[in-house]
């Protein structure tokens, strides 16, 4: 069996505070310092499905205290493929546009080889911490549900 060349691991490392790794290819990027004042799991889980879902591009904000982390998802021509970058920027609160942010990781991967590898780290986080997630936001069940439907939805044939 061959190794997988898309990986998430979304962790619990304090109290309001998150990290997420991305493992695509041979580069790895690690997401630190994710607050809980903003939905970090649940903006990633909506970019993974509005992407299995087609969209064009998808974007999943993560605040620092005071800096932001963009992680931007732009689907490449309707092929399958992916490109993905991270943006860093020196404040959340500035609310600037994405052409303004540092890009600090890029790289390339099926659209559904990230969709799937998003679902398995929302599993596995609810089942290793279903009594420690993080604070302010419910998580996001719904949203894992949805993204979990699509995935499955990919190769059926259209209702006659």
């Amino acid at each position: 069996m061959s190794e997988k060349s898309v990986s998430i691991a979304f962790k619990i490392v304090g109290l309001g505070s998150a990290e997420c790794d991305l493992h695509i290819g041979s580069q790895t990027y690690s997401l630190k310092g994710l607050s809980d004042t903003t939905d970090a799991l649940g903006d990633l889980v909506r970019l993974a499905l509005m992407i299995e879902c087609d969209a064009q591009t998808a974007t999943a904000r993560f605040d620092h205290e005071p800096a932001e982390s963009r992680l931007w998802a732009h689907n490449i021509g309707g092929l399958g493929g992916l490109f993905l970058k991270v943006l860093q920027f020196d404040s959340i609160y500035a609310n600037e546009p994405d052409h303004a942010g540092q890009i600090v990781f890029s790289a390339e991967c099926g659209a559904s080889e990230f969709a799937e590898a998003v679902l398995e780290a929302g599993k596995r986080l609810w089942n290793e911490n279903k009594d420690n997630l993080l604070g302010g936001f419910p998580f996001p069940y719904r949203a894992l549900c949805a993204l979990e439907t699509a995935l499955a939805a990919r190769d059926r044939p259209l209702p006659t």
